[in-house]
This record gives C-alpha cells, structure tokens and sequence, in this order.
C-alpha cells in the first residue's frame, strides 16, 4: 500500500517494499530503493530521491528545473527551449486511433442534451454524463501517418449518449509540435484551444 503525506511542503512517499520477505522476517538484503519507486516520469518537476528507512522507501521530491524567459521547460527531458517553438500540450479525447482537443466537445448532463435541430424519440438521453460535439477535427493520431486520413467526426448520437459516457471515453493530454499547433488551428478555422473543464463539472 502506498501512503502519501506532505511534511513542510515536500511530498514523501512510503512504499511498503519487500512486504512478502517482511512478513517472514526476511528483510536483510532487501533494497526498497530498488529501481528507484520514487520517479513519477516528469523530468521538469525534478527527480525523485528515494532513501531506504527500514525496509521502506522515503520518497522526496526533486528541485524543479528553472528557466530563463522566455525558454520554458519541456518534457520528456527537462530541456528549457524557446518558449515559441516549445511544444503545446493538449487536453484530448481519444476516439479510435485519433485524438480531439477536449474543449471542442461538450459535457453533457444525465437525461441527454436534446438538439433543436434534432427529431428525438420520446425517451431519448444517457443515464449517465457523455459528450456531444459538433463537427471536430483531428489535432493528432497515434500513428503520425494516420493524420492524414479522413479524421474529422461528427455526433454519432446526439439524442442519446453521443460520443459516450465519460467513463467509456479514454482522456489524456499529448504534447503537440508548435508548427502542428499552428497548422491545426489553420485547418480547423479556430483562433486558439480554450481549456477543457472537468466533466462531471
């Protein structure tokens, strides 16, 4: 079991390691720094030391990397470039082998959103939170020659669920090159990407 705790502003880590060998006593030798637990796998926020305190790894946090305006700090290697050419990072829903900017698409309550322009059957909707949109474009895909294809998708079901309840629609957030950015925003006709809210709200 993890356990989490924040002792004057720094975030420490208990990993209960080697559990199975500390039930039987068997504790000598045993490394719970082993392939360091501590690293969260982002290099701007510093790197993570671990310290062995009885056959539990300490976690402590890592001094942020500082950069100099206007260069910012990128992953995934902590590398401080111009902040023009740094690369935007994009709340996303991934449809298929695509993924749509989150903010293009709409978080619809419980009991459906019913379009105007929509002939519903009595009794449409979703018992749940889901996503409607309009007409979206694709800001990128997994495979960066699937961009090419035909990637823009419209509402499947605007008088029911749409593109799916929240919790059958994989979200993420992906780093998008600035001139992929740029070009994105050509395509699609939009001046900029708002942020995304949370859905549930």
């Amino acid at each position: 079991m993890n356990e989490f705790r924040s002792i004057t502003g720094k975030v420490y880590r208990k990993w209960m390691a080697c559990s199975l060998f500390g039930l039987l006593g068997l504790t000598a030798g045993c490394d719970p720094c082993l392939n360091n637990p501590c690293n969260d796998g982002i290099a701007c926020n510093g790197q993570e030391t671990c310290s062995a305190d009885g056959g539990v790894a300490v976690c402590s946090d890592g001094t942020p990397v500082v950069c100099n305006s206007p260069t910012v700090c990128t992953e995934p290697d902590g590398a401080c470039v111009d902040e023009a050419d740094a690369p935007v990072r994009v709340d996303v829903l991934q449809r298929g082998q695509f993924f749509y900017p989150t903010s293009q698409f709409r978080c619809a309550e419980e009991e459906g959103e019913q379009p105007p322009d929509e002939q519903c059957p009595t009794g449409a909707g979703c018992d749940e939170f889901h996503w409607h949109s309009d007409t979206v474009v694709a800001i990128s895909a997994i495979s960066p020659d699937d961009i090419a294809s035909d990637s823009t998708i419209s509402d499947p079901d605007p008088c029911r669920c749409g593109h799916g309840k929240i919790r059958e629609v994989i979200r993420t957030t992906i780093d998008v090159d600035r001139s992929e950015f740029d070009l994105y925003l050509n395509v699609s006709g939009l001046t900029d990407l708002p942020g995304a809210g949370a859905c549930p709200p």
